[in-house]
């Protein structure tokens, strides 16, 4: 189908490069709003996520795993500085 082959192009793209320091997006979906905060530093990136659902859920993540808010806060918090 024509929806697999768009995610085909996709895959081969490269990830997205930010520049050094923090860069913070936010992306509203549906059923959920998603806040992201990349962290670039020394070539090293780190992508924070906090998604918030509508039924109340709030998730935190770093890269791909997840975290505890007092994580998410305190990391952050040592980025911006």
């Amino acid at each position: 189908s024509h929806s697999s082959a768009v995610k085909e192009v996709k895959k081969e793209e490269p990830e997205k490069v930010y520049p050094s320091g923090v860069t913070e997006e936010t992306i509203v979906e549906a059923k959920r709003t998603i806040s992201k905060t990349i962290v670039s530093k020394d070539g090293m990136q780190t992508v924070y996520q906090k998604i918030v659902y509508d039924w109340g859920g709030v998730y935190y993540f770093k890269n791909d795993a997840n975290i505890s808010e007092s994580v998410y806060k305190i990391e952050l918090m040592k980025a911006k500085q």
